[in-house]
């Protein structure tokens, strides 16, 4: 019997329930990560304080105008080293044009945060580095050629490029940084650094090259600190916004899911061969496991974020934690809502073992509990409903259905290897039909097991 509070408790719309009631009010729910279901059937609830989470911040409408301005001043501010130097030999400002490539580079990334900004700079500006010293190494000996533009310095320069580059690639390659943009930007900039050396006197030579790997790094500055200046976004922040949003398409996967189970699924072998049929929650579980995988790339961005790095060591590490929290949970409902999908999908359960109304509100309930647009308090009230409503409605089901498994293959000794292994290695519909007959239990039970499952991880995710 679960305790209830001292004073009978209030709903928020403010009747009063009984003590005798057996009923859970929101003040009742409290965090559930360390309680197993024999703790939620058995033990009571301990109310605990928990601090209030202030609301994700949201991409607002003209989030797109912000990104162009960006990018319009990055590219102005850029031009300005081509447009402010007149090309005489006094004021001459070589190769400028990589100032402003650079900039648009830097300030043209798929999410505008300043993490990303700062890393695609930091990368870009090492590649250039590294790889202009290379070049410029390399190319300084072409210098001893007595003829400029020669077919003896063609040849060492064309062989030059290839080895090095070669090299290059290979080691970055085999150190796992193929996809990194240092490495991209090293063999392109070697490569430019050498090119400048090719028929030209040699003090142009040692002058444009420099003044390439530096137009580079200036190009990057700027990207940078328009990002950092005009209208900045926190790495920090689009996690937490991708966080809640992963977490809000959680609740939505579970409502899609459960509202089409009266409609019935689509086999996975419609959706192969037709890529015209309609599926709402195939649809909606992929797009959720895909945002989670978007907001796992954003972590190491973090070390690039001047403002998440301007917190405390103990505030990151505490707030690491709560999204990796979340992350993980969230994780797991998403793989408890595809096995739920995939028992009914494969035929393991019948139709007329599945009570639609409830799962049809216990869709809407995990939705509406997930989705961090609601208030605090409502979100509190759809887990209470969850505990004293579906929570027991299905336990009932539970019960109602244990003792239906049928027998499966281990239990028949007459049937022989090559009759399993005919029934395994075929796909068609009476196949499939045999396939569950032979192999599978009668799965109801399971079905809601996993239901109660779910229904206590959404709450224990609510709680976090």
């Amino acid at each position: 019997m679960i305790a209830r509070p001292p004073e009978p408790p209030t709903l928020p719309h403010g009747s009063v329930l009984d003590s005798s009631s057996g009923g859970h009010t929101p003040a009742d729910i409290v965090r559930l990560e360390d309680m197993t279901d024999d703790f939620l059937c058995n033990s009571d609830f301990r109310c605990r304080s928990r601090p209030q989470c202030s609301a994700p911040p949201k991409l607002t409408l003209n989030e797109s105008a912000k990104f162009a301005l960006r990018v319009s001043i990055s590219l102005t501010l850029a031009s300005l080293f081509t447009l402010c130097f007149s090309h005489d030999e006094e004021n001459f400002f070589p190769d400028a044009v990589w100032v402003y490539v650079t900039a648009g580079v830097v300030s043209w990334q798929p999410t505008p945060d300043t993490g990303s900004v700062f890393k695609k700079a930091w990368e870009r500006s090492l590649g250039t580095v590294l790889g202009g010293l290379v070049g410029l190494s390399v190319g300084a000996v072409t210098l001893i050629f007595p003829e400029h533009g020669s077919s003896e310095q063609a040849m060492y320069i064309g062989i030059s490029n290839t080895v090095v580059s070669f090299l290059i690639v290979y080691c970055t390659c085999e150190h796992g940084l193929r996809a990194h943009y240092s490495s991209v930007l090293g063999t392109f900039t070697f490569g430019i650094a050498l090119l400048a050396f090719y028929n030209v006197e040699a003090n142009t030579a040692w002058r444009v090259a420099t003044f390439r790997i530096a137009n580079i790094v200036v190009g990057g500055l700027i990207g940078s600190l328009v990002s950092l200046v005009i209208f900045p976004m926190s790495t920090r922040h689009l996690v937490e916004w991708k966080v809640s949003d992963s977490k809000t398409q959680a609740g939505a996967t579970a409502l899609e899911v459960f509202a089409s189970l009266e409609d019935g699924l689509p086999s996975f072998k419609n959706l192969i061969q037709n890529e015209e049929v309609e599926d709402p929650g195939h649809a909606a579980y992929k797009k959720g496991i895909a945002d989670i995988q978007t907001v796992k790339g954003l972590f190491p961005l973090l070390d690039f974020d001047p403002f998440y790095l301007a917190m405390t060591p103990r505030r990151r590490k505490e707030m690491l934690e709560l999204w990796r929290v979340k992350l993980g949970r969230t994780m797991r409902i998403q793989m408890n809502i595809i096995c739920l999908d995939n028992i009914v999908r494969s035929k393991l359960i019948g139709h007329d073992t599945l009570k639609y109304g409830l799962l049809r509100r216990i869709g809407k309930n995990i939705a509406d509990l997930l989705n961090d647009s609601r208030t605090h308090e409502d979100r509190d009230q759809n887990a209470f409903e969850m505990l004293n409503d579906d929570l027991p409605a299905v336990r009932e089901e539970i019960a109602c259905h244990k003792g239906s498994a049928s027998a499966i293959a281990v239990d028949r000794p007459s049937l022989t290897v090559d009759e399993m292994m005919s029934t395994l290695s075929s796909f068609d519909e009476a196949s499939t039909t045999n396939l569950v007959k032979l192999f599978s239990m009668n799965q109801t039970v399971l079905f809601y097991q996993m239901v109660e499952a779910l229904i206590i991880r959404c709450i224990r995710l609510h709680h976090v």
